[in-house]
């Protein structure tokens, strides 16, 4: 939905910052050993470690213990240390995510200044002290991926975290989490886990209804296990429609502690009841629903979301029939459905409902549509009887991957301004936009005037390489074999005195590359303007291979036998000037294609990968070295004449 999820500094930008903050700013790379590091004075605010190896923290913080903020990168510590706490006291912000910290003493409580603590990522993580819940000022903890973690802290002391305002928990499916819903004061809680299940232990499981007084709630929020939910009235005791959430996510797939996702059998009608039981605030804008044995594909309050502008729906085991008033959404800019796999036809009900055809204007709003992997949908249809319904009028995205079995696409697709569309692991349908001859719905519309990009992109990539590289041969060749020909045709050897054979090869070749400077100069022409796929001319671009074929080999037939000399001169002169140009081009782009390549090789952190590219940069410098001081000149003699 536009969020952004990361960024990344200029090292440019990140060396000038480290400059101007260097007195509070500090970054210590640990050298490795039990030899401990001191920091150089009691300036520093903020501090990032990197590198620390397995074990306790190597840095004496005894010089700073005013220092704000830690964080630690790429390191494997294992342990808090209580001296570590001690002289720590004025902390604001401690990161220690992803590393291999096993306990966290009780004598975290001290850091009673502390607002944000990450502990992300640290798999043997299995619980947290109760002192944790003396840091009355926490706002944010982050637990994300702390697959080991089993308990929080006992539901009274959590009470007391009464600034608390975001908890993240995705990834802990094992935490049993009942103390969340002391938290009135959450903002923000990523992920909401029902623990229980037939056999399990009860006691400290969270239920729905522990939702019910997290009123403040806002952002997203994925809901998941609903195995222990028996009726609709536990979801409406969460009370999802106080809460101004943005996203949200239900997932009903069942995860075992014990490593099983499966979940009961007949319980169809009961997870109907439940989703129709968790209506949402109607502002929501994005809407996941995943795994549900609903037979019925949308909860009854769907109209209710005038916001929605996201809607996935994935893996309804009995859902047979795509039904519901979907195209009345007023907001949706995106669908998508995966793995429905006993759906074999969309019709007209996925868009109206059934019985349903009173709506003037369908998905107003609609830019992408999506379907993956529904092995048994066989057909799509879309015709109305009512022809003043406009459907779609916003689509410019139509996404269809394995779907084998379908062979028709519906005729309401030619009045859409798709832009793109992608048809992979689908043989049937795509053997019928392969073949012209073969007319099915709206697919002679679709081959015509809209790019598959999964078709024609790549494959007009692959034959522009593929003349390109004709065009290189045939010069190969006619230099060798042109000569004697050229040599007979009096408007070319018009010489007092014949030429040596240097000069008629040097002429082939010319006149081959002029063939080709005015093919590709007429095609560009040609294209000028054209700023959109859906433009007439696009199509020039992507297909017509025999006739641009044809042209070429006109073209260059034309320059070799029939175009003058003086001309042939000209385009000589100018293409030295030209080719100047075109390898400066060639240098920036190699220049910036070995940047980018090292960068992302060296991203990897591995020694492999370092080795690698020294390996390569030493090969390019041979190769470079070779060239330079070793370079084979041709010398190319054109007769004065």
């Amino acid at each position: 939905m536009g969020n952004i999820t990361g960024c990344k500094m200029h090292d440019i930008v990140h060396d000038f910052v480290q400059y101007l903050t260097k007195d509070e700013c500090f970054s210590m790379v640990v050298k490795g050993g039990n030899e401990r590091m001191e920091l150089p004075g009691d300036e520093v605010r903020h501090l990032s470690l990197m590198f620390a190896p397995q074990g306790p923290f190597p840095v004496s913080f005894l010089n700073c213990k005013s220092l704000r903020t830690l964080t630690c990168f790429e390191s494997k510590l294992t342990c808090i240390g209580e001296q570590l706490i001690s002289q720590l006291k004025s902390l604001r912000s401690l990161n220690l995510s992803n590393n291999s910290i096993i306990e966290v003493p009780k004598e975290i409580g001290g850091l009673i200044h502390l607002r944000y603590l990450n502990l992300s990522e640290n798999y043997e993580l299995k619980e947290l002290p109760d002192s944790l819940c003396d840091l009355y000022n926490l706002q944010t903890l982050r637990l994300d991926r702390c697959s080991g973690l089993v308990k929080l802290p006992d539901e009274e002391v959590m009470r007391k975290l009464t600034k608390l305002k975001h908890l993240y928990v995705d990834g802990c499916r094992r935490l049993k989490s009942k103390g969340i819903r002391t938290l009135t004061g959450l903002q923000e809680l990523d992920e909401f886990h029902i623990n229980g299940y037939k056999g399990a232990d009860k006691e400290g499981t969270s239920k729905l209804e522990d939702l019910k007084d997290l009123h403040q709630l806002e952002g997203s929020l994925s809901i998941s296990h609903f195995q222990s939910v028996e009726d609709a009235s536990e979801a409406v005791a969460a009370c999802l429609g106080e809460k101004r959430l943005s996203g949200l996510v239900l997932n009903f797939r069942c995860f075992r502690c014990d490593g099983g996702d499966k979940r009961e059998g007949g319980r169809g009608h009961i997870d109907m009841e439940i989703l129709n039981g968790l209506q949402p605030h109607r502002d929501l804008e994005s809407l996941s629903i995943w795994n549900c044995e609903a037979s019925i594909l949308l909860p009854n309050w769907i109209l209710s979301l005038h916001k929605l502008k996201r809607l996935d729906l994935g893996y309804f085991g009995n859902c047979e029939l795509l039904s519901g008033p979907l195209g009345k959404l007023p907001s949706l800019e995106s669908l998508k459905f995966y793995k429905m796999n006993k759906v074999k036809k969309v019709g007209v009900e996925l868009w109206l409902g059934v019985d349903d055809d009173g709506s003037s204007s369908l998905f107003p709003k609609l830019k992408t549509l999506e379907f993956f992997f529904m092995d048994r949908w066989e057909e799509w249809e879309g015709d109305f009887q009512n022809n003043n319904i406009i459907i779609m009028p916003c689509l410019s995205k139509l996404e269809i991957l394995g779907c084998p079995k379908l062979g028709t696409l519906p005729d309401f697709l030619r009045n859409t301004p798709l832009q793109t569309v992608d048809i992979s692991i689908s043989p049937i349908l795509r053997d019928i936009l392969l073949d012209k001859t073969k007319v099915v719905g709206g697919i002679y519309f679709l081959l015509s005037s809209i790019p598959i990009s999964s078709i024609s992109r790549h494959s007009a990539r692959i034959a522009y390489c593929f003349l390109f590289a004709f065009s290189l041969i045939a010069s190969w060749i006619l230099r060798e074999v042109a000569p004697p020909q050229l040599e007979k045709i009096p408007w070319i050897n018009h010489f007092h005195q014949i030429p040596d054979r240097e000069w008629f090869e040097t002429e082939a070749v010319l006149r081959v590359s002029l063939g080709d400077f005015l093919f590709f100069t007429i095609l560009s022409v040609v294209m000028i303007g054209v700023k959109s796929q859906k433009d007439p001319r696009d199509s020039i671009h992507h297909g017509g291979w025999m006739m641009k074929v044809t042209c070429c080999f006109l073209l260059v037939l034309f320059s070799l036998f029939f175009m003058p000399n003086g001309v042939i001169s000209f385009n000589e002169t100018i293409a030295k000037f030209g080719s100047g140009f075109f390898l400066l081009l060639q240098v920036v782009l190699l220049l910036d294609f070995v940047h980018g390549w090292n960068n992302k090789w060296v991203s990897y952190d591995e020694q492999f990968w370092y080795v690698a590219v020294f390996v390569v940069s030493l090969i390019f410098v041979f190769i470079f070295l070779k060239v330079a001081l070793h370079p084979t000149r041709t010398l190319i003699k054109r007769s004065p004449y």
